[in-house]
């Protein structure tokens, strides 16, 4: 679950802020969300991700590791605790202290939350402006207007499972 804040902004930004939680009809729709500002940085991670990884085997639903490939050979601190990937449309972070690949260039991720769906092997490790697949949480947004004409914005989304 999230919450987003928006920073106070004019109405001429605000508008299209509006627009697209109105488009979003309540929780029918989805759109995607990263970690961004309030996660640090949110679009980098700690470690130094070297290579082009990429599931290496077929992953089923509920499993906690994901075993990859394509990274550069022999790496130390690829990803570190806390580093956050996206394979297709979910969003995961990495809970190991750090991730090693082997002389191959592999490696395997334990992450949190578990696999939703099944992934097939060879589908990209994104590590870079990591995303997931959100709606809302429910059909409440909190919009303030200020005095100096400023308006706020916050809304909750969840996952979707």
């Amino acid at each position: 679950m999230a919450t987003v804040t928006l920073p106070p902004m004019d109405r001429a930004t605000a508008a299209p802020w509006l627009a697209f939680l109105a488009a979003l009809r309540g929780s029918q729709n989805v759109f995607q969300l990263g970690y961004g500002a309030g996660y640090g940085t949110g679009t980098s991670p700690l470690g130094n991700p070297l290579g082009t990884p990429v599931v290496s085997t077929a992953t089923a639903a509920m499993a906690t590791s994901i075993n990859t490939s394509g990274w550069t050979a022999s790496s130390i601190g690829l990803l570190l605790s806390g580093d956050l990937i996206q394979i297709g449309y979910r969003l995961h972070m990495v809970v190991d202290d750090a991730v090693n690949s082997d002389t191959n260039g592999d490696a395997t991720l334990n992450i949190w939350p578990s696999v939703r769906e099944s992934i097939s092997a060879n589908a990209s490790v994104i590590t870079s402006n990591p995303v997931g697949l959100f709606r809302l949480a429910d059909n409440k947004r909190t919009v303030n207007y200020s005095p100096a004409q400023a308006t706020t914005l916050s809304f909750q989304a969840i996952e979707v499972r």
